[in-house]
């Protein structure tokens, strides 16, 4: 089985949950209207019931779902509810649900077909977006957040669990991300995590260690240089670390 990467929703999702407030007043409205079109932009289709009571808005049964590039694939993601609630300040509180499921399929020529599903799932998370709709700035706090693989199918066979376990949790995660749209929607992020790091480095021997951390521009995800560019990634790791096995002393 061939890797595959087809987590753009997550990493969309991830991007978003990610500046200092601006001096500005943003409602719950305009939130949601920037919200929709992050996604949007990103290839995914948003739907949902929304309840617009005006100093609040609550989706319900909201989906993102996007379709690869000849129907070769896709992702959806499930957040139901997503509450957007004006602060009194200017802000407005966004609150998610502790639990998001996400899919993704992958047909593509020549490789495997598979279908997974995962949960993200979160706790503690303290989320705000201040500023004005040219200028959005989200800022969060989350006690911790996990990702896990539900269940895994491959060429229509279903994995045993021993062989398609994955989690990840990161604990103590905060950061912020200013979205400034145009022309084109261009951001400013940080954040960290203490989390991750610490496990592996607690479950690994310093000697057995080494952590790498790959950054990819959004727009290779989901598009047609994707599996080509998630290829030449897995093969050149490959070919790194069996070099540096053989180059280690006995």
């Amino acid at each position: 089985m061939k890797p595959v990467h087809r987590l753009s929703a997550s990493t969309a999702l991830v991007a978003l949950l990610s500046a200092a407030p601006a001096l500005a007043d943003v409602t719950p409205q305009q939130v949601w209207t920037d919200f929709q079109t992050y996604f949007q932009d990103f290839g995914y289709t948003v739907a949902g019931n929304v309840n617009d009571t005006g100093s609040s808005v609550t989706v319900s049964g909201l989906t993102l779902t996007m379709t690869a590039p000849d129907n070769k694939g896709g992702a959806q993601v499930t957040m139901d509810p997503l509450v957007l609630t004006a602060r009194g300040d200017g802000g407005v509180d966004i609150v998610m649900p502790t639990q998001i499921p996400m899919s993704f399929q992958s047909m593509a020529d020549g490789e495997d077909k598979v279908d997974a599903a995962l949960l993200l799932t979160q706790s503690g998370m303290v989320m705000t977006a201040t500023g004005n709709p040219g200028a959005m700035v989200y800022s969060y706090n989350a006690a911790q957040m996990t990702m896990t693989l539900q269940n895994l199918t491959v060429n229509d066979q279903a994995m045993p669990p021993e062989n398609a376990a994955a989690t990840f949790t990161l604990t103590g995660l905060s950061g912020t991300s200013e979205s400034t749209t145009g022309a084109a929607r261009s951001f400013v992020q940080s954040g960290k995590a203490d989390g991750l790091t610490t496990a592996l480095r607690r479950k690994f021997a310093a000697t057995r260690y080494a952590g790498i951390e790959l950054e990819v521009n959004q727009r290779f995800v989901g598009g047609a240089e994707w599996h080509g560019l998630c290829r030449v990634v897995t093969e050149s790791a490959l070919a790194t670390f069996s070099l540096r096995s053989r180059a280690a002393p006995a």
